[in-house]
């Protein structure tokens, strides 16, 4: 009986010890006051925006990584602060499009787009499309819903205030709407379904300044027939090639821009067509790029011919195309 009591006197200082020790480095690491703060989050510039949940990541000036926050809904909260000054940047957190890295400091923080494994509109996998010429070795990534993000420099929490410190910031979107219409499309009542790229996009964002990435993607997204002879259809993007709303100065690169049409027709032959339309992208304007072509010469679909995904190889559209 004995030797069982001696057991667990030890094991009973052994847990008492661990939990000192817990106690301490808990009261270490906490060893600044908790300041409490109102934040609210100003939608005057885009009443229409309503993300689901906010991130905000406030940044030490003295090096600490940074403290990151979470709301529901677009309005804010209250949050406890450690007393120090700081640097906040706060965006949207519920895109699934989007991918947050390397958070812990102000110069790395950035987002990048997600992997795309299939095209839209045509139930196929990404990988199984032919590539536009010299974007073979792009990711192909989802084009991102929506963006908006806001930085504000000089935060203070200041110890010993017995007063609530209200802090407010103003989101701003972070992304552009690129459109695109195909006219005088041949033969489109015989398409069954369609689908489209657009190569030598921005793969990700630094969120302390808006600056692009280096990385080159190319982005699918859905066009629809109006039934007629045109195709169109509108989706976002991050930017391109290092040209940002907040960096004007930076010119475009010599990253060439490819428009890839995907159609597959009521026969199940599979065609595509690459039209260059670098000029387009690079003299529009940061927020809004509308891209018009014209002219698509898809051939007739054989009659009698069952609709069959599996069948065919991929066959280019040959024509001169007048820009």
């Amino acid at each position: 009986m004995r030797p069982c009591i001696a057991i667990l006197t030890l094991l009973s200082a052994a847990i008492l010890a661990g939990c000192q020790r817990q106690q301490e480095l808990c009261f270490d690491h906490d060893r600044h006051e908790r300041i409490p703060m109102d934040v609210e989050f100003d939608w005057s510039e885009h009443p229409e925006a309503n993300p689901a949940t906010m991130s905000l990541y406030l940044f030490p000036e003295d090096g600490r990584p940074s403290i990151r926050y979470e709301f529901n809904g677009r309005d804010g909260g209250r949050i406890l602060v450690p007393a120090g000054r700081y640097t906040a940047i706060a965006l949207n957190s519920d895109t699934e499009e989007i991918l947050v890295e390397e958070s812990d400091r102000l110069e790395t923080f950035r987002v990048r787009l997600r992997d795309a494994y299939e095209l839209q509109g045509l139930s196929m996998r990404a990988a199984e499309v032919p590539r536009a010429p010299g974007a073979e070795g792009e990711r192909m990534v989802c084009a991102p819903t929506k963006l908006w993000r806001v930085r504000s420099d000089g935060l203070f929490a200041d110890e010993g205030t017995e007063e609530v410190k209200k802090f407010r910031m103003c989101p701003t979107e972070a992304i552009c709407h690129y459109t695109v219409r195909i006219d005088s499309v041949e033969n489109i009542g015989g398409v069954a379904s369609v689908s489209a790229t657009l190569s030598g996009m921005a793969g990700g964002m630094l969120l302390h300044d808006g600056t692009l990435t280096d990385e080159t993607v190319t982005i699918p997204f859905e066009i629809a027939s109006d039934g007629e002879a045109s195709l169109s259809g509108s989706w976002m993007t991050l930017g391109h090639c290092g040209h940002s709303r907040w960096r004007t100065d930076i010119d475009p690169s010599t990253t060439k821009h490819i428009f890839t049409v995907y159609a597959i027709l009521a026969d199940g032959s599979r065609w595509y067509h690459n039209y260059t339309v670098t000029d387009q992208v690079h003299d529009s304007d940061p927020d809004k790029c509308d891209i018009v072509l014209d002219r698509l010469s898809l051939p007739k679909a054989m009659s009698g011919g069952g609709f069959d995904i599996s069948v065919g190889e991929w066959q280019t559209v040959t024509q001169l195309i007048p820009m």
